[in-house]
């Protein structure tokens, strides 16, 4: 996918979530956009929804000869050209059963964890230190984050690369190959906006990643996440991008938290979230 195509999309796809997550389940949403059909993000979403929900409120428009597959979690699908054109009528609709459950499903992902605090890592960029497993990694990270209540894991990595301890680490591990890095944050931030969906248990997101140049994206959700009142932490490796920091509360260095250590920065006044709606309507 070009870069750039695929950078708004995704900054549609964080904002398309970000709505989701304070809309009530009968909302309906309309997107209107291109090719997808690279973009395992929105295919994600469309089905997070649907098994958070239990119904489908999600239509889609896209040019003839899109490509398109695994519609699963749209309700209706329209030629943007029949739906430009008021007359127009979609070509595809979901069918819902007596029981107003949809008969084509392809709900893949288990809903995610009940905790207070959920905690995406990217074992990729941030890799286990040598002499631990993930086992104690797991077990350091609940301890730096002993005071925001229980605490779950989602770890990101490739399955084909063996991760001692991982069995009994109690960490949920999504698959991404080691040498897709853009595919690996695609999943990371789908999850980090999707598990607040139908879940009101949550109330701390933390990132564990790397560097984040050229990721806007993620700016774009801790920032509104933050604005629906989630608190959101962040970890990275020395070095790394700083573009987080006005979203988040709390800090640590990677070589901190994966040893149970304190964060490095408390971040003070609240003042660049609260004017953060109005700076990004400028």
């Amino acid at each position: 996918m070009v870069p750039f195509r695929r950078n708004r999309q995704s900054k549609i796809l964080v904002e398309f979530l970000c709505r989701a997550i304070r809309s009530p389940s009968q909302t309906k949403f309309v997107l209107i956009l291109g090719d997808i059909s690279g973009h395992s993000g929105f295919l994600t979403a469309f089905r997070r929804l649907k098994l958070c929900t239990y119904e489908n409120h999600v239509i889609l428009a896209q040019p003839p000869q899109t490509s398109v597959e695994n519609l699963h979690g749209i309700s209706s699908l329209w030629h943007w050209s029949s739906l430009s054109d008021a007359g127009g009528m979609p070509f595809y609709r979901f069918i819902s059963d007596d029981k107003g459950k949809g008969k084509e499903t392809h709900c893949d992902e288990e809903p995610y964890v009940s905790a207070k605090t959920l905690v995406f890592w990217d074992m990729v960029d941030c890799h286990i230190p040598d002499g631990l497993d993930a086992a104690v990694v797991s077990q350091n990270i609940g301890s730096a984050l002993a005071t925001h209540g229980t605490v779950s894991i989602y770890a990101y990595g490739d399955t084909n690369q063996k991760i001692q301890g991982l069995e009994s680490s109690g960490i949920v591990f999504r698959h991404s190959p080691a040498g897709d890095k853009d595919a690996r944050l695609e999943k990371i931030i789908v999850d980090f906006l999707c598990c607040a969906i139908g879940n009101p248990d949550i109330d701390n997101l933390m990132l564990i990643v790397g560097d984040l140049s050229g990721h806007s994206e993620f700016e774009l959700a801790a920032n509104l996440m933050s604005c629906l009142n989630f608190t959101v932490f962040l970890a990275q490796p020395q070095n790394a991008s700083q573009q987080l920091l006005d979203a988040v509360p709390k800090k640590w260095l990677w070589s901190s938290l994966s040893a149970g250590g304190r964060e490095f920065y408390q971040w003070k006044t609240p003042q660049a979230i609260l004017d953060y709606p109005a700076a990004r309507n400028a």
